[in-house]
């Protein structure tokens, strides 16, 4: 059964009214995403656990990673060795809350990382990391500023580790990248274990209710459907009357518990996804950066 996500982005008292409203919907927090609470991890777990009660063992949960001024596929490998005990330390929190996955974003940013280079340092990072985890916690990979898709699919298939798969953020697809969200799910197809779902304009990063802006909504559920149908998904709005909105857009009357939550959306293309992503031209070395 997919398992269906509200990211922490409201206070504690919207968030808990929420859950009640919805049975089974789970949490998604961003409290290991700041370096301060990272650095009294124990006082941050002590403290969350006391905020929101019986709702982190009732309901699935998933931890947001920490992302500010980290990059794991940096050229400066002080750099990268910070991002690694940030990362680390997300996940022994995740751990400590028992939650049932981690996100961590991928870090790309456009002009100060070139599509040559950038990922072989992210691939050699992403080993390291999950050999020392072992796997214990599944491990998704989000796109923001990424402007492909086959970026992403040739860091996850380099590292070829069955619980590190892909987290698809079709409003970052759409605001950032070169290609559609639909690019992005037929692309990477069943690399893909996660969703972020929010709304935009295709230009900037709102975070709107599901149906209020212009991204083709029911087409990206039904090509979810046919690309990665076992994903799990969160929605990923800051106003609770965004978030009601988008739940009753993604689970209608008389389904709150379903796990059909793609199957009301028009039929979506065949999945392209195949043996390995075709390389934009920079990956192949024929551009020395992003233009």
């Amino acid at each position: 059964m997919k398992a269906i996500y509200i990211s922490h982005l409201v206070t504690d008292m919207e968030m808990k009214a929420v859950l009640e409203e919805w049975p089974g919907i789970g949490i998604e927090t961003i409290e290991f995403g700041v370096g301060d609470n990272l650095d009294a991890l124990d006082r941050t777990v002590k403290k969350y656990r006391m905020r929101m009660g019986g709702w982190l063992t009732e309901r699935p949960f998933s931890v947001h990673g920490p992302f500010l001024d980290l990059n794991p596929g940096s050229y400066d490998s002080l750099i990268r060795e910070t991002t690694m005990v940030r990362f680390l330390q997300a996940y022994e929190g995740a751990a400590m809350m028992k939650a049932d996955r981690i996100l961590f974003h991928t870090g790309f940013v456009p002009e100060t990382c070139y599509e040559t280079g950038w990922p072989d340092k992210a691939v050699e990072f992403w080993k390291r990391f999950l050999d020392e985890k072992g796997g214990k916690i599944p491990v998704h990979l989000e796109n923001v500023l990424d402007l492909h898709w086959e970026t992403a699919a040739y860091i996850l298939d380099k590292v070829n580790c069955p619980y590190f798969t892909a987290c698809v953020d079709i409003g970052h697809a759409a605001a950032y990248s070169e290609q559609s969200p639909l690019e992005w799910l037929s692309g990477l197809g069943s690399r893909i274990g996660h969703l972020h779902l929010h709304d935009n304009d295709g230009k900037e990063d709102l975070h709107q209710a599901l149906g209020e802006g212009e991204l083709p909504i029911r087409k990206v559920l039904k090509m979810a459907e046919a690309c990665c149908p076992e994903a799990s998904v969160t929605i990923e709005n800051t106003d609770i009357r965004d978030i009601r909105e988008s739940l009753r857009f993604l689970l209608p009357r008389g389904r709150e518990n379903s796990a059909d939550a793609f199957a009301a959306a028009p039929e979506a293309p065949e999945n392209r996804n195949g043996d390995g992503p075709e390389l934009p031209p920079v990956l192949n070395g024929s551009l020395n950066r992003v233009n």
